[in-house]
C-alpha cells in the first residue's frame, strides 16, 4: 500500500496492515457484494487515532511532520549541530581537567536530549492539532459511508447467493474468511481497549500539565538568577544552554498536552466511528462465514451420503464372497458410518461456535454498558437489581472449563484416529504387497479371484480413508476454534463477574421492610404449597427417571446404605472396644470408625442429590420443578455435614470414645444439630426455592422471611452452643483461665452471635442479596471449622496412640533389661559397664511441641480457608493487592516484566515467616516421633534428620521471603560482599564452626551416641549444635568442643563403623621364667573370658628384654565398649592367679644403691628367728 502524509497513522500499526491481505476482498463476490476497499484500508489508521499522539511522534522522523502553523510548535535557538560541535571541540581540548570535561560533556548531552524532546513534543502537538481539524470530517465521512453500506445491504438482503458446488474450494474460502474475521476481531479488541483507556487520559494529562507547569516556573526562576562568578566561560555557557533547552522542552510538552486535551473528544468520536465501521464489516463477514459454513456442511452431507451409498452397494456385491472380502467390506461400512457421524458433529460445531461468539459479543457489550452506566449515574437500586439479574444469567465458569476438558479429550481422540488412518492409507499405497499378505492363507487356485475382489474393496477403502482424514482434519480444526471461542467467553465471563462482585455486594436489592408490599406473600405461599405444582414436579421426575438407569442405581445404593445402617452403627461402637487397653489400641480403629460414620451419614444427602439432579435433567420440568431442583442441590452439602457431625457425636461414637469429649458437650451438640436439621434446613430449602423463582415479589416477602429466620436461628443456636459458661467450650475455658481464648471471650462470643443476627437485620433492611451471600459464606465458615475440628482431633488421637505405643515399648525394654541384669547378677558378681547409652527421649516434650505445631497449622489452615471464602466478595481484602510499594523487573519466558510488590506481598511474607518459625521449631519433634516408630533408625540418624530438617525449613523460608520481595542476587550481592568482609575479620571462627557442623551432619564422621576421644578427653557425643558439639565423659562432665576441631583436628571415633575394640595387657616376668608357659597362660586367660572374641583370635607375644623383666603382651578383641573396663579387670585377675599357681613371678624393679660416706660403714647380715620368718611369710588378711 502507498500512503501519503495524511495517512501516516497507517505506519503506526504495521502488524494490523499485514493481516489484511489484498486478495481478501475477492472472496466476497460469490455470495455478497464486494466490501468497499476504503473500509478495509481505513482500519489500518484506527489504532493510531485511538492511541496517544506521542506513540506516533516517536515512530516518525521530523521530516514527516505535516507543515502546519508554527503557532503550535516551540522553536529553540539552539540546534543539534551547534551542540555537537561544542562537544567535539571539548573532547579535542586536552588542556581541560578530566573531571571538568566530564561535567561539561554531561550537560551538553542533556541539551541534546532536551532538543530531541522538543521535536517529539512538537510532533505530538501538530498531530493533535491535525486530528482536531480532520477528525470531525473523517468521522462524518465514515458514518456516511456506513449509512450507504447499510442501505445497500438492506436492498440486497432478499437476494439469495448462488450455492457452492466444490467442497474443497468452499473450505478454502471459509478458512480465509475466518482469518479475516479473526483480524477484524483483534482490531475491535484493540479499539475497545483504547476507548476504555481514553476515559482516563484527560485526568492523567491534567496531572502531568500541573507538574510540567510547576517545573517550568522553577526553571524560569533559576534562569533569572545570576550564574556563579567562579565558573568558567564554557561552564557558564553549558549551564545556560541546559536550562534554556529544558525550559523549551517543558514548553513544548505543555503545548502538546494542551493540544492532546483539546483533541481528545474529536479523536474519541473518530475512533468510535471507525469502531462502528469495523463492527459493520464484522457483521457482514460473519454473515458470509455463516453462509460458507452452511454450504460446507451441505456439501459434506452430500459427500457423506454418496460415500455411504457407494459403500452399501459395494457391500451388497460381496454377498457370498470370500470371508476376507466380506470382512473388508464391513470395515468400509463402519468407516463410512464414522465419516457420517463426524460430518453431523461438524455441523453442530459450526452452530455452537457461532452461538459462543454471539454470546461473548453480547457479554462484552453488557460489560461496557454496565461500566458506562455505573460511571455516569452510580449504583442505584434499580441498576443494581438489573446487574444482579445479569450476573445470575452469566455462564457457569466450571461448566465452561469442564466442556473445554471434554473438547481436549475429543481432540486427542480425533488426532489418534487421524494418525491411524494415515498409517493404514500408507499401507494401502503398496497394493500388491497388501494383497499378497492378506491372501497368504488362501488356497492357490482361489488367490487370483480373491485378490481381484479385495483390490476393489481396498481401493474403495483408500478413498474412504482419504475422505476420513480430510473430515477429521476439518473436525479437529473446528474443535480447536470452538475451544478458542469458549476460552474467550470464559475470560469475558470471569472479568464481568469479578467486576460485578466487587460492586454489587452492598446494593439494596429489594425495598426495605417498611416499603415492601406484602400482597404477594399469599401468592408465594400458594406457589410453594400448591399440590398441582408438586404433582407436576413428581410427574416430571418419574418421566425422566424411567429413562435414567443411573438414577435407579443410585436409589439402590441409598437402600443398601439404609439396610446396613444398623450394622454400621454396631461396627462404629465395636471399634471402641480395642481402645480399652494400650496393647490393642491403634490409630487404624479411629480411621475405620470415621469411614463408617461418613458412610452412615450418606443415604439422605445422596437421595436429595439424586432427586435434584434428576429434576434438573428432566425435559418436562417447569420453573417450579427447576426451583425445587436447585434448592435440593444447594442443601445437599449442609445436610451431609450436619448428619455426619451428628453421628460423630452419637453415644459410643467417634467423639465419645475416640476423641474423649465430655458427655455434656456431646448432648448439647446433638440437640443443636437436631434443631438445625429440623428447622433451619427447611427454611433454607424455602429460601433457595423462592430465590429461584422469577417473581421478585416472592423474594421480597417469603424469601426475605425465610432468610431472616435462618439468621436468627443461627444466632440462637450459636449463643447456646458457644456460651463461655454453659457451652461446649466451658471446660476448656475453665482449664485455661489465663489463656487468650478465655481473655478474648467477650470479643469472639458477641461476634459469633452478632454476625448472623446482623445479617437478618440486613435482609429486613432490603439488602437481601448481601444478606444471602454473606450468610452462605458464614455457613461455609461453619463447615470449614467443623472439618478442621475433626482433622485436629484425628491428628491429636494419632499423637496419643503413638506416644502410648512408644512409652509401652520403652517400658517393656526397661523391664527386659532389668530381668537380664538380675539373671546376670545371679551368675556373676556385680560388673561395671562402660556403655554409650542413648539419651532418654522426652516424649512429653516431643508431644507438646507437636501439639503446638498442630495447633498452629490448624490455625493457619483456618485463616487461609477464611481468606479464600471471603476474598471474592469483599473488595477490602483484594484492596491490599492494589497498593504497590515498589516494583522489580524479572524475565518471564524470555520477556522482561515488571512485578509489583504490594501490601498483600508483605502480608504473605509475614505468613511465611510465621509458618517457617513454627515449623522450624516444632516440625523436627514430629519427625522424631515418626522416626522413633522405626526401630532401625539410630539416635544419631534421628538427630541428624531433625537438625537438617530445621536448617532446611529456615533456608526455604528465607528463599521464599526473598522471592516474594523480589530480592535477586544482583540486588543483595553488595550485602553478601559486606558480610564477607565482616566474616573475614570477626566472624570467621563462628562461620567455620557452623560450616563444620553442617559437614558433621551430612558426612556424619561423628554422630550422637558415638564414643570419641579428642585430645585427652573421651566420652559420648550427646548433642551437635550450630557452633559446638557436646561430649559427656565418664565422670558425667559435659565438654563443649567447637565443631571446627572435629574437622580440622585429630579425632578418634571408637564407634564410627563398628564398636569392635582391642584390649592390650602388658606383663613383665622375671628373668629365668618359662616364657612359653607364661605365653600359654596368657592365651588361656583370654580364652576363658566369655566376652573376649574368638575371631579375631587373641594374640600373645614376647615383645623384648627389659631392664628388669621379660616383656609379654596379650592382645584380644571385644565386640563393644560396654564392658571394656570389666574385661580388663577380669583378665588382670586371671593372669595373676595363673602365674601364682605356675610359680611364675612378676618381676619387680631392680635398683643399685650407692652409699657415699667419709668413713667406712659397718654392715652386718643376720638370719631372723624361725618364728619371725614364718610370721612374715604369712599372707596379709
Amino acid at each position: 500500500m502507498n500512503t501519503t502524509a495524511d495517512s501516516s497513522p497507517c505506519r503506526a500499526s504495521p502488524r494490523h496492515i499485514q493481516t489484511l491481505r489484498p486478495e481478501a476482498p475477492r472472496i466476497l463476490p460469490r455470495v455478497l457484494p464486494l466490501v468497499p476497499l476504503p473500509i478495509l484500508l481505513a482500519v489500518c489508521a484506527l489504532l493510531a487515532v485511538s492511541l496517544p499522539p506521542h506513540a506516533l511522534a516517536q515512530s516518525e522522523s521530523p521530516d514527516a511532520i505535516p507543515q502546519h502553523s508554527t503557532a503550535f510548535v516551540i522553536e529553540s535557538p539552539l540546534t543539534a549541530e551547534l551542540v555537537q560541535a561544542r562537544i567535539s571541540k571539548l573532547e579535542a581540548d586536552t588542556s581541560i581537567a578530566e573531571e571538568v570535561r566530564a561535567g561539561l560533556l554531561e550537560q551538553y548531552r542533556d541539551v541534546l536530549g532536551n532538543l530531541e524532546q522538543i521535536k517529539a513534543f512538537n510532533a505530538r502537538a501538530l498531530e493533535s492539532r491535525s486530528a482536531l481539524e480532520r477528525a470531525p470530517s473523517e468521522a462524518e465521512a465514515i458514518r456516511d459511508q456506513l449509512r450507504t453500506d447499510r442501505e445497500q445491504l438492506s436492498t440486497e438482503s432478499g437476494q439469495e447467493p448462488p450455492p457452492a458446488t466444490d467442497l474443497k474450494e468452499t473450505e478454502r474460502l471459509l478458512a480465509r474468511q475466518k482469518a479475516e474475521l479473526a483480524s477484524i476481531d483483534a482490531m475491535l479488541a484493540e479499539i475497545n481497549k483504547a476507548l476504555d483507556e481514553s476515559d482516563l487520559q484527560p485526568t492523567l494529562i491534567r496531572t502531568r500539565l500541573a507538574e510540567a507547569r510547576n517545573a517550568l516556573e522553577s526553571i524560569s526562576a533559576e534562569l533569572k538568577l545570576p550564574l556563579g562568578e567562579t565558573l568558567g566561560t564554557e561552564a557558564r555557557e553549558a549551564r545556560q544552554w541546559a536550562l534554556e533547552s529544558r525550559r523549551d522542552a517543558l514548553r513544548a510538552e505543555i503545548l502538546a498536552l494542551d493540544q492532546q486535551l483539546l483533541s481528545a473528544d474529536a479523536r474519541r468520536e473518530l475512533t468510535q466511528a471507525r469502531r462502528d465501521q469495523l463492527q459493520h464489516t464484522q457483521k457482514r463477514l460473519r454473515e458470509h462465514r455463516a453462509f460458507l459454513e452452511n454450504e460446507a456442511d451441505r456439501l459434506r452431507r452430500v459427500e457423506a451420503e454418496r460415500v455411504r451409498s457407494e459403500t452399501a452397494a459395494a457391500e451388497r456385491e460381496t454377498l457370498g464372497a470370500h470371508p476376507l472380502v466380506r470382512t473388508l467390506a464391513e470395515q468400509n461400512r463402519d468407516l463410512s458410518d464414522a465419516i457420517g457421524d463426524i460430518t453431523r458433529d461438524l455441523d453442530q460445531i459450526d452452530e455452537q461456535q457461532a452461538a459462543l461468539e454471539e454470546r461473548t459479543l453480547a457479554l462484552e457489550q453488557n460489560f461496557r454498558s454496565a461500566r458506562e452506566r455505573l460511571e455516569a449515574v452510580g449504583l442505584s437500586r434499580a441498576l443494581g437489581q438489573a446487574l444482579l439479574d445479569e450476573r445470575n444469567q452469566l455462564p457457569e465458569p466450571r461448566t465452561l472449563r469442564r466442556q473445554s476438558e471434554q473438547r481436549a479429550e475429543r481432540i486427542g481422540e480425533i488426532t489418534l484416529a487421524e494418525i491411524r488412518h494415515r498409517d493404514e492409507l500408507r499401507q494401502l499405497g503398496e497394493m500388491g504387497r497388501y494383497l499378497a499378505e492378506a491372501t497368504a492363507g488362501v488356497e492357490p487356485e482361489q488367490q487370483e479371484q480373491v485378490q481381484a475382489a479385495l483390490r476393489k474393496q481396498a481401493e474403495l477403502r483408500a478413498t474412504l480413508l482419504q475422505r476420513a482424514i480430510d473430515i477429521e482434519t476439518s473436525y479437529r480444526r473446528a474443535l480447536t476454534a470452538l475451544d478458542l471461542a469458549a476460552a474467550q467467553l470464559r475470560e469475558t465471563t470471569e472479568r464481568y463477574d469479578a467486576f460485578l462482585s466487587e460492586r454489587l455486594l452492598w446494593v439494596r436489592s429489594t425495598p426495605p421492610l417498611t416499603e415492601q408490599n406484602f400482597a404477594s406473600l399469599p401468592a408465594a405461599l400458594r406457589w410453594l404449597l400448591s399440590p398441582t405444582n408438586w404433582l407436576q414436579t413428581g410427574q416430571s421426575l418419574l418421566d425422566g427417571a424411567w429413562r435414567s438407569p443411573l438414577f435407579w442405581l443410585g436409589l439402590l445404593g441409598v437402600a443398601a446404605l439404609l439396610w446396613f445402617g444398623g450394622a454400621m452403627r454396631k461396627g462404629i461402637r465395636s471399634r471402641a472396644d480395642g481402645l480399652r487397653r494400650i496393647s490393642t489400641d491403634r490409630f487404624g480403629l479411629t480411621l475405620e470408625a470415621l469411614a463408617l460414620t461418613l458412610l452412615l451419614a450418606l443415604p439422605w444427602p445422596l437421595l436429595a442429590l439424586l432427586l435434584g439432579l434428576q429434576l434438573q435433567a428432566a425435559p418436562q420440568a417447569d420453573a417450579f420443578a427447576q426451583a425445587v431442583s436447585n434448592a435440593a442441590l444447594s442443601l445437599v452439602p449442609a445436610l451431609y455435614y450436619l448428619r455426619a457431625f451428628q453421628l460423630i457425636c452419637m453415644p459410643g461414637g467417634l467423639a465419645d470414645r475416640h476423641f474423649r469429649w465430655r458427655s455434656e458437650g456431646l448432648t448439647l451438640l446433638r440437640r443443636a444439630i437436631g434443631v438445625a436439621m429440623t428447622l433451619l434446613l427447611p427454611l433454607g430449602f424455602i429460601a433457595a426455592a423462592v430465590y429461584g423463582s422469577a417473581d421478585e415479589g416472592f423474594r421480597g416477602t417469603l424469601g426475605r422471611l425465610a432468610l431472616t429466620l435462618i439468621g436468627l436461628g443461627l444466632a440462637v443456636l450459636t449463643a447456646r452452643v458457644m456460651h463461655p459458661r454453659r457451652g461446649i467450650l466451658s471446660a476448656v475455658l475453665e482449664a485455661g483461665p489465663n489463656g487468650w481464648l478465655n481473655r478474648l471471650r467477650l470479643l469472639w462470643y458477641p461476634l459469633m452471635v452478632g454476625v448472623p443476627a446482623a445479617l437478618s437485620i440486613m435482609a429486613l433492611s432490603g439488602y437481601l442479596y448481601t444478606s444471602g451471600t454473606l450468610l452462605a459464606l458464614f455457613i461455609g465458615e461453619l463447615w470449614l471449622v467443623l472439618a478442621l475440628i475433626v482433622l485436629h482431633q484425628l491428628i491429636a488421637r494419632w499423637l496419643i496412640v503413638t506416644r502410648r505405643s512408644l512409652a509401652l515399648k520403652a517400658a517393656l525394654e526397661r523391664r527386659a533389661a532389668r530381668e537380664a541384669e538380675r539373671e546376670a547378677a545371679a551368675d556373676k558378681p556385680a560388673e561395671t559397664a562402660l556403655s554409650a547409652e542413648e539419651e532418654a527421649v522426652d516424649l512429653a516434650t516431643l508431644d507438646a511441641q507437636t501439639r503446638k505445631l498442630l495447633n498452629t497449622v490448624i490455625g493457619l489452615a483456618a485463616a487461609l480457608g477464611l481468606f479464600l471464602i471471603w476474598s471474592d466478595v469483599l473488595p477490602a481484602l483484594s484492596l491490599l493487592e492494589r497498593v504497590t510499594l515498589w516494583s522489580y523487573s524479572t524475565r518471564v519466558d524470555g520477556v522482561e516484566r515488571t512485578v509489583p510488590v504490594t501490601l498483600a506481598s508483605i502480608g504473605l511474607v509475614l505468613v511465611i515467616l510465621l509458618v517457617a518459625t513454627v515449623a522450624a521449631r516444632n516440625l523436627p519433634a514430629l519427625l522424631e516421633i515418626l522416626l522413633l516408630k522405626n526401630t532401625a533408625v539410630s539416635a544419631g540418624s534421628r538427630y541428624a534428620a531433625t537438625t537438617l530438617t530445621g536448617y532446611g525449613i529456615t533456608a526455604i523460608g528465607a528463599l521464599l521471603v526473598f522471592s516474594t520481595l523480589g530480592l535477586s542476587w544482583g540486588q543483595v550481592q553488595w550485602l553478601v560482599a559486606a558480610l564477607g568482609v565482616g566474616i573475614g575479620f570477626g566472624l570467621q571462627e563462628i562461620v567455620a564452626n557452623f560450616i563444620s557442623g553442617l559437614i558433621i551432619l551430612f558426612e556424619r564422621p561423628v554422630r550422637v551416641g558415638d564414643i570419641v576421644t579428642i585430645g585427652d578427653t573421651s566420652g559420648v557425643v550427646t548433642k551437635i549444635e550450630i557452633r559446638a558439639t557436646t561430649i559427656r565423659n565418664w565422670d558425667k562432665q559435659e565438654l563443649l568442643v567447637p565443631n571446627k576441631e572435629f574437622i580440622t583436628g585429630r579425632l578418634l571415633n571408637w564407634t564410627l563403623t563398628d564398636q569392635t575394640n582391642r584390649v592390650t595387657i602388658t606383663v613383665g616376668v622375671e628373668y629365668g621364667s618359662d616364657v612359653a608357659a607364661a605365653l600359654g597362660l596368657l592365651a588361656e586367660a583370654a580364652r576363658e573370658n566369655a566376652r573376649v572374641m574368638t575371631d579375631p583370635a587373641p594374640m600373645v607375644t614376647m615383645e623384648g628384654f627389659g631392664d628388669n623383666a621379660l616383656t609379654l603382651v596379650l592382645r584380644c578383641y571385644l565386640e563393644n565398649l560396654d564392658y571394656r573396663l570389666t574385661v580388663t579387670s577380669e583378665l588382670h585377675q586371671a593372669i595373676d592367679s595363673k602365674f601364682r599357681a605356675a610359680g611364675i613371678g612378676i618381676a619387680y624393679p631392680q635398683r643399685d644403691i650407692h652409699l657415699r660416706s667419709a668413713e667406712p660403714l659397718e654392715v652386718r647380715f643376720s638370719r631372723a628367728p624361725v618364728s619371725a620368718r614364718s610370721t612374715a611369710e604369712q599372707p596379709r588378711a
